[in-house]
C-alpha cells in the first residue's frame, strides 16, 4: 500500500472595494492510496501453465523485472550530484507506482514467503527483492508553500488599509484630537441609503399588489363576459320557445281540421257501402223473383234517392257517393225499360 499526501492552498480573490468581505483561505488536503498485488514470480517450469497462462506469467515477470530495475536505480547512490535515470516508463506497473516509490509518499511492501525447503530459491529471491526495496528512503512532506499563507494574510491586510485610506480621502472618516469619527455627511448618506432601500422594498411590494389586482380584474371581466353570454343565450332560447308555441298552435288547428274532414270522409264511405249493399240486394230480387212486382217499389226508391240527393245538392259538393247514386238511378231506369219491353 502507498500513501501520497498533498496539500493545496486556495485563496480568495483580492477585494477591489472596501465594502467587500476579506479574502477567505481554503485549505484542501488531497491524498492517493495505491494497493497493488504483485502476484507470484514462480518459474514457468514449476507452474506447469499452458496457453494463455504462459503469456500471463511472462507479462507478470516482465513487470516485476521492470519494478526491480526501478528499485535498483532508486537505491543507487548518486555520484557528484548527478541525477540517475529512473526507468518508470518501461512498464505499466512502474508508471502506476511512480508516485509511490520515489515520490512524496510512504511505501509498505509485504513479502510472502514459504518455509518449505522446496521453495528455497523463490524465498531467497523474494527476500532479496524486499531488502532492495527497503533501502529506498522517502522524505514525506506536505506539498504546501509556507509563504503562501503569509502572502494571503498580507494581501488581506493591504486590502483593509486601502479601504481605510479611501475612506479618509473621500471624507468618510475624520480625525479630531487623535480620535477617528465618521463625517456627518457620510452618516447622512448612510441614512438616506437606508431610506432608499426601504422605499425600494415598498415599491416592490406595491408592484406585486398591482399585478395581483390586475390579474383579479382580468378574472372578473372574464366572469362578467361569461354571464352576459349566458344571459343572451337564455333570451334567445326564450324567444325561440315563444315562436315555437305560436307555430304549435297553428299546427294544432290544422290537425283538428284534418281530423274532422277525415271523420266526415269515413262517414260518407260507410253510407256509400250501405247503399251499394241495398242496391245489389234489390237487383238480385228484381232479376230473379218478381220483376214486375217491384217496378213501382224501385221507382219509389229512385224517387226517394232523387229527393235525398236534391235536398243535399245545395249544401254538399259532388263526391264519389253522389256519383254512385247517379249510376244507381241510371241502372234502375235501364231495368225499368227492359221490364216494360
Amino acid at each position: 500500500p502507498c500513501f501520497d499526501p498533498q496539500t493545496v492552498v486556495e485563496q480568495g480573490d483580492e477585494t477591489s472595494a472596501s465594502e467587500d468581505p476579506p479574502a477567505t483561505e481554503l485549505e484542501l488536503l488531497s491524498a492517493k492510496f495505491h494497493f497493488v498485488d504483485l502476484a507470484g514470480s514462480e518459474r514457468l517450469k514449476r507452474t506447469g501453465a499452458t496457453g494463455d497462462r504462459i503469456k500471463e506469467g511472462i507479462n507478470i515477470n516482465f513487470g516485476l523485472l521492470a519494478l526491480g530495475n526501478v528499485i535498483c536505480a532508486l537505491t543507487t547512490p548518486t555520484v557528484l550530484d548527478k541525477m540517475v535515470h529512473i526507468p518508470y516508463r518501461d512498464s505499466k506497473l512502474t508508471r502506476l507506482l511512480q508516485d509511490s516509490l520515489g515520490g512524496n509518499s510512504r511505501t509498505l511492501m509485504i513479502a510472502c514467503i514459504s518455509p518449505s525447503d522446496c521453495d528455497y530459491v523463490e524465498t531467497l529471491n523474494t527476500l532479496k527483492y524486499a531488502n532492495r526495496a527497503k533501502d529506498i528512503k522517502n522524505k514525506v512532506i506536505a506539498n504546501q508553500d509556507k509563504s503562501s499563507k503569509l502572502i494571503g494574510t498580507l494581501r488581506s491586510r493591504i486590502a483593509e488599509l486601502e479601504a481605510e485610506l479611501l475612506d479618509f480621502k473621500q471624507g468618510r472618516i475624520t480625525v479630531s484630537d487623535g480620535v477617528e469619527s465618521f463625517n456627518d455627511q457620510y452618516r447622512e448618506n448612510v441614512l438616506l441609503q437606508a431610506d432608499v432601500s426601504q422605499l425600494r422594498i415598498r415599491i416592490k411590494a406595491l408592484q406585486e399588489t398591482v399585478e395581483m389586482l390586475r390579474a383579479r380584474n382580468v378574472q372578473l371581466l372574464a366572469e362578467k363576459m361569461k354571464d352576459v353570454q349566458e344571459y343572451v343565450f337564455l333570451r334567445v332560447m326564450i324567444s325561440k320557445e315563444k315562436e315555437g308555441d305560436a307555430f304549435g298552435n297553428a299546427v294544432r288547428v290544422y290537425i283538428d281540421e284534418l281530423e274532422s274532414l277525415r271523420c266526415a270522409l269515413m262517414e260518407s264511405h260507410a253510407t256509400n257501402e250501405q247503399l251499394h249493399q241495398q242496391m245489389n240486394r234489390w237487383k238480385a230480387i228484381a232479376a230473379n223473383n218478381a220483376p214486375k212486382m217491384h217496378i213501382d217499389y224501385l221507382a219509389n226508391c229512385a224517387a226517394v234517392i232523387s229527393n235525398s240527393s236534391g235536398n243535399n245538392a245545395g249544401r254538399v259538393t259532388p263526391t264519389p257517393t253522389f256519383s254512385l247514386i247517379q249510376e244507381a238511378k241510371a241502372d234502375i231506369k235501364r231495368m225499368k225499360q227492359s221490364i216494360t219491353e
